[in-house]
């Protein structure tokens, strides 16, 4: 409810205006419910598409990511000994949703280490909130 109180050019009584409504964000879903990259090779880049529909009657501005992907990790053949690179790339990581459209989106993953994967890639909604979808992220680096 948002209420406005004026006073009018000199009239001995003021002007009320009260409004009542409901703001309603954004409604989005990816065509997945899980990203499953399945048995991989360490250091060899795989890729899945995904696709974000944006079901809503609004505009919608978004950013991908993947909360806990800085690995800090040493990579074959990098002289410095430290990438600081991520091993996952999500391509577009952010742009502008007309209301009823989609978006395609490339992740690529590039594992540095041997081991099970589970992450979670979100979605932030400029103006609505952070992590305000995730789906999970997983793989086995062999």
């Amino acid at each position: 409810e948002v209420v406005s109180t004026q006073s009018t050019g000199g009239a001995p009584d003021t002007l009320t205006l009260r409004v009542h409504g409901t703001v309603i964000g954004p409604t989005f879903h990816f065509d997945t419910k899980c990203i499953k990259f399945g048995n991989v090779s360490y250091g060899f880049v795989n890729s899945k598409i995904i696709t974000l529909f944006n079901t809503s009657d609004i505009v919608m501005r978004y950013r991908i990511r993947i909360p806990d992907d800085v690995h800090g990790k040493h990579v074959p053949g990098d002289k410095k000994g430290y990438s600081g690179a991520n091993e996952l790339d999500i391509a577009p990581n952010e742009g502008v949703l007309n209301p009823g459209h989609d978006q395609r989106l490339q992740v690529d993953f590039i594992p540095t280490n041997i081991g099970r994967y589970d992450k979670q890639l979100v979605v932030d909604v400029h103006g609505v909130g952070e992590a305000i979808l995730s789906v999970p992220l997983t793989a086995k680096c062999i």
